[in-house]
């Protein structure tokens, strides 16, 4: 449980990222 938690949160803050980067590259 711990483990896939662990993945669901790495999945969830590295689309958070590519998004802030995209972002980033629009400004």
């Amino acid at each position: 449980l711990m483990i896939s938690f662990g993945s669901f949160t790495a999945t969830l803050i590295f689309g958070i990222l590519a998004l802030t980067n995209k972002n980033d590259k629009k400004k």
